[in-house]
C-alpha cells in the first residue's frame, strides 16, 4: 500500500511539472570560416548563462549539421569545439531552426621537437673514454663503485681501482675535486643513480695544465658527470644490519653506515659515518695505512731523503701496507667533505676520523721429509692485536686574482695514534723430541703525523704559451713511541734462556723546497722549459734500547740495538726541456744538472760522519704517437737521483 502511494506522488509531481514547463528545439551547420567546407564530427554543446555543466548536445553529421531537442527555456552559451580550430562561443534565447557556426582554424608553431634514444655504452672522445651509465645495469641501493666496476677494463683488487692495468689515482666530481686525492671514498659514498656519465683519461699535473708543457707526470683519472636534475638537492643512503653465530640468539655481528650529500650549484657538502665489526675497515687505505715516510703522501715522485717507513716487528707494523690488514676488525669512522667556488676562489677539503681495532689469529704447520726414518716439524702460531687511532685532513684554495694572475695553497696533515700487541710461539720437534721453543711478545705504542704545504704563484703573459711559475712546499714527519719484547727459549720444559727489552724510538724529519719555471713557446708547434729547483732536507733518528735483568729491576744499555743519527741532504737542480707536438705526434726532450750533497752525524754509540757530493747529469725523453683514438704507442726514458733514508744510513741492527 505505502510502495503505490509513493508511485502516485511520483507520477502526479513529474506530470504537473511537465505540463506548466516549456521547451524549444535547436538546429543548424558548422563549417569552415575560411571556405565553407562542412566540418564532420564537431561537439556543439548548450549551457546555461548561469551554470557550469551542459543541459543539451550534439554531433555534426556528414553534411556539418546537428539538433538538440527539449531544451528548457532560458538563456543559453552555445560552445563548439574542433581539433585544429579555435574554439567557438555564442548566445543562445530561444528556438532556432538556422544556428550558423562557422569556425577559424587555429596553427600552431612547435618551438623544439625532441628525439629520444638509447644512447651507445661508450664512446671515445679524443684522449677521454666516456661511458653511458644508463647502459649499465645496478642494484637500486648501488654506489658509483658498483657503477664503475661494470666497465670494461676496469678492475678492483682490494681496493684498488685500476683501469687497463693503471690505478687510478684520482676521481673528479663535475669536473672538480671530491674527498680530495681518495678516488675510493668518493667512489662509495656517490650513489649511482646520481650519475649520469664516467670519463676516464689521464689527467696531466697542475703545472702541464697550467704551461701546457706535458711533464710526464700524469695520473689516471675518472670523472663522475653527474645528472643535470641531480646537482641541486640532498641525496644519499644508509645501511644496517645484525647478525647472529650458531650458538645462540644474541646479535654478534653489526655493521652500520651513512652517507648523505648536499648538492647546490658548485656547493658540495658530504658527511659519513661508518661502525662494524665484521671487517669493513674503512671508505679507503689511506685511513688505515696512516703516515708515510719523508716523502710524505703527496703525489709525484718521492721527494729526496724519503723512504717510507714500517713500524713494529714481525710484521704487526701499523705503516707501510696498503689496502685492507688481514685479521677481524672492529672499526668506526666518519668524515666530512665541503667544496665550493665563488667568483675568484675554489675551495674545498675534507677531515676523516679512523678508529680501528684489529685481531688476527695464524697458525703454520710444516713437516720436512728426509731419507731416514726421521720427520722434522715446525709449528708456529701468532695472535696479535693493533688498535689505531687516525685523523686526516686536506684542503686546497685556488685564488684567480685575474685572467692571468693565480695563487694555489694546499696544506695536509695526518695524524696517527697505535697500539700493537703480539705474542708468537714456534716449536722446532725432531720425531717426537722438542729442539727448541721460542716465544716472543711485542707491545708497540707510537705517535706519528706527517704534513705538508705547498703554495703556487703563476702567472700568464699576453704571448700565448708564455708563462712563469714560482712553488714552495714543505714536508714534514715524525714519530715518537716505545717498544717492548721478551724472548723466551725453552727445552724439555726448562727456561734455558729470557731475554726482555725495550726500545725507546724518536725519527723526524723536513724538506724545504722551491721550484721556478718559465715556458716559452717556439714556432707554431714547440715549446721551451726552464726550471729551477733547491731542496733542504734534514731527518734525526734516535733510537735506544735496553736490556731488562734482574726481574726488570735492572735496565742495562744495548749497544749494539742504540743509536742516534742526523742527517742532512741538499741539492739544486736546473734544467732544460724542448717539446715538440703536432697533429698524433709528442715529443719530449730535457737534460737536468743537479749537484747534491749528503751529510750524516753519527753521535751514538760512537762518533762517524758521511760527507758525499754528487754531480749528476739527468737526461730524459718521452715520444708519444697516436694511431688513431684507442690506440697509441709511449716511449719514456728517465734518470733521477734519490738520497737513502736515515734509517737505511743508521749503523744499527
Amino acid at each position: 500500500m505505502l510502495r503505490r502511494f509513493f508511485l502516485i506522488v511520483l507520477f502526479n509531481v513529474w506530470f504537473g511539472t511537465a505540463a506548466f514547463s516549456q521547451s524549444f528545439n535547436v538546429s543548424g551547420t558548422a563549417s569552415d570560416a575560411s571556405d565553407g567546407t562542412p566540418l564532420v564530427g564537431l561537439t556543439v554543446t548548450v549551457t546555461p548563462e548561469q551554470g557550469n555543466a551542459p543541459v543539451a548536445g550534439a554531433v555534426t553529421d556528414s553534411l556539418g549539421a546537428f539538433k538538440m531537442y527539449n531544451i528548457p527555456s532560458g538563456n543559453y552559451i552555445v560552445k563548439a569545439s574542433y581539433i585544429g580550430y579555435k574554439d567557438f562561443q555564442s548566445t543562445l534565447n530561444g528556438p532556432t531552426n538556422a544556428l550558423t557556426i562557422r569556425m577559424e582554424k587555429d596553427i600552431t608553431t612547435l618551438t623544439n621537437v625532441t628525439i629520444e634514444g638509447t644512447p651507445p655504452p661508450a664512446q671515445q672522445k679524443g684522449d677521454t673514454t666516456q661511458f653511458n651509465a644508463n647502459a649499465f645495469k645496478t642494484n637500486p641501493d648501488a654506489s658509483s663503485e658498483d657503477l664503475v666496476n661494470k666497465m670494461p677494463g676496469v678492475t678492483n683488487t682490494d681496493g684498488a681501482l685500476k683501469v687497463q692495468g693503471e690505478e687510478v689515482r684520482r676521481v673528479l666530481v663535475d669536473g672538480k675535486e671530491f674527498f680530495g686525492d681518495d678516488p675510493t671514498a668518493t667512489l662509495r659514498n656517490l650513489p649511482a643513480d646520481v650519475v649520469d656519465k664516467i670519463q676516464i683519461f689521464d689527467q696531466g699535473s697542475e703545472q702541464a695544465r697550467f704551461t701546457g708543457f706535458n711533464d710526464g707526470n700524469t695520473s689516471k683519472t675518472i670523472n663522475i658527470v653527474t645528472k643535470p636534475n641531480r646537482r641541486n638537492g640532498t641525496f644519499g643512503n644508509a645501511q644496517a644490519g645484525i647478525g647472529t653465530n650458531a650458538d645462540g640468539p644474541d646479535a654478534d655481528y653489526y655493521i652500520g653506515s651513512f652517507s648523505v650529500n648536499n648538492f647546490k650549484g658548485d656547493r658540495r657538502f658530504t658527511v659519513l659515518g661508518l661502525s662494524n665489526n665484521i671487517n669493513q675497515q674503512n671508505f679507503s687505505f689511506q685511513d688505515l695505512s696512516g703516515m708515510f715516510g719523508s716523502g710524505g703522501t703527496r703525489g709525484g715522485s718521492r721527494g729526496p731523503g724519503g723512504g717510507g717507513m714500517r713500524f713494529g716487528r714481525g710484521g704487526s707494523g701499523a705503516t707501510g701496507f696498503f689496502g685492507t690488514q688481514p685479521g677481524i676488525a672492529t672499526t668506526h669512522a666518519g668524515g666530512v667533505n665541503y667544496s665550493n667556488e665563488w667568483k675568484k676562489l675554489e675551495w674545498s677539503g675534507s677531515y676523516f676520523i679512523n678508529y680501528l681495532d684489529n685481531n688476527r689469529y695464524s697458525e703454520t704447520d710444516r713437516d720436512y721429509f728426509t731419507s731416514g726414518d726421521s720427520t722434522l716439524t715446525y709449528n708456529e702460531t701468532t695472535s696479535s692485536n693493533n688498535v689505531s687511532l687516525n685523523q686526516r685532513f686536506n684542503t686546497k684554495l685556488e685564488y684567480k686574482i685575474d685572467s692571468m694572475n693565480t695563487i694555489v695553497f694546499q696544506p695536509r696533515l695526518n695524524l696517527q695514534r697505535l697500539d700493537n700487541l703480539s705474542n708468537t710461539t714456534a716449536i722446532n720437534q725432531l720425531d717426537s723430541l722438542a729442539l727448541s721453543n721460542v716465544r716472543t711478545f711485542d707491545e708497540d705504542n707510537y705517535n706519528v703525523f706527517t704534513g705538508s704545504a705547498s703554495l703556487d704563484y703563476r702567472h700568464k703573459f699576453l704571448k700565448r704559451g708564455r708563462t712563469i711559475s714560482f712553488n714552495g712546499s714543505y714536508d714534514g714527519n715524525g714519530r715518537t713511541g716505545d717498544g717492548f719484547t721478551q724472548y723466551v727459549i725453552t727445552n724439555d720444559s726448562t727456561v734455558n734462556d729470557t731475554t726482555d727489552r725495550v726500545a725507546d724510538i724518536r725519527t723526524n724529519g723536513y724538506t724545504v723546497s722551491g721550484t721556478v719555471s718559465y715556458t716559452e713557446p717556439v714556432g707554431q708547434n714547440g715549446q721551451l722549459l726552464f726550471t729551477y729547483t733547491p731542496s733542504f732536507t734534514n731527518n734525526t733518528s734516535d733510537r735506544i734500547t735496553y736490556d731488562i735483568l734482574n726481574n726488570g729491576e735492572t735496565r742495562v744499555l744495548d749497544t749494539a740495538l742504540t743509536n742516534a743519527f742526523d742527517n742532512t741532504f741538499n741539492y739544486h737542480r736546473g734544467g732544460m726541456a724542448y717539446q715538440y707536438s703536432k697533429d698524433k705526434l709528442n715529443v719530449t726532450l730535457e737534460t737536468r744538472y743537479q749537484q747534491a750533497k749528503l751529510h750524516g752525524e753519527q753521535t751514538f754509540p760512537f762518533t762517524s760522519t758521511v760527507d758525499k757530493t754528487y754531480d749528476a747529469i739527468l737526461p730524459q725523453a718521452e715520444l708519444n704517437y697516436k694511431f688513431n683514438q684507442t690506440t697509441n704507442l709511449r716511449f719514456r726514458y728517465r734518470s733521477g737521483m734519490d738520497a737513502p733514508s736515515v734509517t737505511q744510513l743508521q749503523n744499527v741492527i
